[in-house]
C-alpha cells in the first residue's frame, strides 16, 4: 500500500443498478465535489478530518475503491473504507424491495413512461 492511498475491491450483485448510482452522482452539473466519467466516480470527502479523494471504478461484477489522502497521518483502515463504499453504493439497502413496492403503487400504463423518463434523465446527465 502506498503512503496516503488505501484501496479495496467490493463484489457487486448481478442485478446491481450501476446506472442509478452514476446518474445520482452525475446530477452536479458543475462537478464541484464529484465527477462521473464512463464507469468511474470521483468524490471529494473528508477522511478523519483530512481532505481526500474517493475514486470508485466499476468493473462488470465489482467496484474498485481507492482513497487518496492528502496526509499520511490519517487512519488507513480498509474495513472503514469498504464500509463507506458499501453505503455509498447502496449495497446494504433493500433497493429492489423499495422499487418493487413503488412500482406496485403505480398504474400499469404509467410504469412504461416512468422507465422511459428515468432513462432519458440518466442519458442527459451523463451526456449520452
Amino acid at each position: 500500500m502506498n503512503a496516503g492511498v488505501l484501496s479495496c475491491t467490493l463484489p457487486l450483485p448481478t442485478n446491481y443498478r450501476l446506472l442509478d448510482i452514476l446518474s445520482f452522482h452525475a446530477r452536479d452539473a458543475l462537478a464541484v465535489a464529484e465527477t462521473v466519467q464512463a464507469n468511474q466516480l470521483r468524490k471529494g470527502i473528508v477522511w478523519h478530518g483530512l481532505p481526500a479523494c474517493l475514486t470508485l471504478r466499476f468493473l462488470p461484477m465489482a467496484a474498485e475503491i481507492e482513497l487518496s489522502i492528502d496526509q499520511t497521518s490519517a487512519s488507513l483502515d480498509v474495513d472503514k473504507l469498504s464500509g463507506l463504499a458499501a453505503r455509498m453504493l447502496g449495497l446494504n439497502q433493500p433497493v429492489e424491495l423499495v422499487m418493487h413496492r413503488a412500482l406496485l403503487a403505480v398504474p400499469e400504463f404509467e410504469r412504461t413512461s416512468i422507465f422511459i423518463s428515468i432513462t432519458v434523465l440518466f442519458r442527459s446527465a451523463v451526456g449520452k
